[in-house]
């Protein structure tokens, strides 16, 4: 028998396509943050919700291996196909592409981690129901954002999932969520995501338990009506426009997610120069009869302001004489049809959308959670500007406004791919992370140098989480460095 236990652990799985480390390209050992590279023994290309459960079973029998997962791999700035810890092997999901409709009555599908927002999209084409797309790329795995806790463009993709099939690290298959006695096996199944006792299902958001390889996702329906607004402003005007989302969440008045655009990120995504340092980009919808009654009360509201708005009525196709490039991508992705990746591409100098390569320049994101407040929100934009000056770097913001009380600050962090970039970018991101810590603020989704255990401060929850591990994944097998 061979010492080597990647040797066995590979004969124990005579008909998975192994890549071996020899042949793996750069798009598996380089990413576009330019962590640095891990030490990774192989790639194993899976094909099957089976195939996966065989192989975690044959890492048990091998304890010092562990295994690394992706779906489509476009992580991108939080550390792309790379895994998080080392030595280990890779696990290619993007074959895994089943997508079936669970209930077209109520509007639920089931889908593999290898299906994109854009298949989604495609399949959805003539129903009453569209997927809840982000603006991120065409090939992003809907089962794998919403796993990171990902925020679309009508909610965070936590409250899609009403279901998952998950392979533990022990090896043992389970379903989590909204099914019945039955398995989810009819069409009552996946109306209640919490089902009945205990709730394991969100054990498995952002954790290194087991591996999701089948979710059960709920679909957004079609408004009757729907109406895309914009609003340029000022930095003079922030408190009273952040005021007037407030009011607008809290009445119940906009119940998507808005977002908020400073100048950098129009001008880098749809090279777009702007006059004026924010663009608030909101959508109101509702039936024949309330739609109306909404627009207006919205509208009143706008004007006591001030302020201009322009608006994109949702019912017929937006000329190009009346609306730019950003106008229209952001019409296209609130009606559920994922982003061109045609502005992203041009934003990175490449061709494709495989920008650990040769995307240039470099993109790091910052995630803060930040309270829905006014004085808050500006404070927190004052960071920002701070790290802007710090390293000279260009940040990008965009603010997801998540309900009443809540905000996805999304800072994009730009830099040269070379050793100076890299120190400016490590430097300007400590300087982020150490300010909003002095706000009691932190990120929601930790790239791979930041996701250890060391993130939280509790002794009693990490000693929590270390025994969820050893009863979920007793080897530690899975995903190794991932908040364990």
């Amino acid at each position: 028998m061979s010492n080597d236990p990647l040797k066995r652990f590979l004969k124990c799985l005579p008909k998975t396509r192994v890549v071996s480390l020899k042949d793996l390209s750069k798009r598996y050992t380089q990413c576009v943050e330019e962590y640095k590279s891990r030490g990774i023994l192989g790639l194993l290309k899976l094909k099957s919700r089976e195939e996966v459960l065989e192989v975690v079973l044959a890492a048990n029998k091998e304890p010092y291996l562990s295994l690394s997962v992706f779906s489509t791999g476009k992580n991108w700035g939080l550390g792309s196909k790379m895994p998080h810890g080392e030595p280990t092997v890779l696990l290619d999901l993007s074959e895994l592409n089943g997508l079936k409709w669970h209930s077209k009555n109520k509007g639920v599908v089931l889908l593999e981690p290898g299906v994109t927002q854009m298949q989604l999209s495609e399949f959805l084409k003539g129903s009453p129901f569209m997927c809840n797309v982000t603006g991120s790329c065409n090939y992003t795995s809907i089962i794998g954002n919403a796993m990171e806790r990902g925020v679309g463009f009508y909610r965070q993709r936590t409250k899609d999932v009403v279901g998952l099939r998950v392979v533990t690290g022990e090896g043992k298959e389970i379903l989590v969520g909204g099914f019945t006695p039955s398995g989810g096996q009819n069409e009552n199944s996946y109306i209640y995501q919490h089902g009945v006792g205990p709730e394991l299902m969100p054990l498995f958001f952002q954790s290194s338990y087991g591996l999701v390889t089948e979710a059960a996702v709920e679909l957004i329906h079609v408004p009757e009506e729907q109406c895309l607004y914009y609003v340029d402003f000022d930095e003079e005007a922030y408190p009273s426009m952040i005021g007037f989302l407030k009011e607008m969440y809290v009445q119940k008045m906009i119940l998507s997610s808005s977002k908020i655009y400073n100048a950098n990120a129009m001008e880098t995504y749809w090279k777009e120069e702007r006059n004026r340092a924010f663009r608030l980009y909101f959508s109101i919808e509702g039936s024949k009869d309330v739609f109306p009654l909404k627009s207006t009360v919205v509208e009143n509201s706008i004007r006591s302001l001030g302020k201009q708005f322009s608006k994109f009525n949702f019912s017929g196709p937006v000329s190009e004489s009346e609306s730019r490039s950003l106008d229209r991508e952001i019409l296209r992705i609130f009606n559920g049809t994922p982003d061109s990746c045609s502005d992203v591409r041009e934003a990175f100098n490449v061709k494709d959308c495989q920008l650990e390569e040769n995307g240039n320049p470099g993109w790091r994101l910052f995630l803060p959670i930040v309270p829905f407040d006014t004085q808050v929100i500006k404070e927190a934009y004052q960071v920002v500007l701070e790290a802007m000056a710090f390293e000279g770097l260009r940040l990008n913001t965009v603010m997801n406004i998540l309900d009443e009380k809540a905000i996805d600050m999304v800072i994009s962090i730009r830099f040269e791919r070379n050793a100076l970039g890299v120190e400016k970018v490590d430097k300007t991101y400590e300087l982020l992370m150490n300010r909003f810590r002095k706000m009691n603020i932190y990120s929601y989704r930790q790239d791979i140098d930041h996701s250890s255990k060391d993130q939280f401060v509790e002794e009693a929850y990490v000693k929590s989480l270390d025994g969820l591990k050893r009863v979920f994944d007793p080897h530690k097998i899975l995903q190794p460095n991932k908040y364990n």
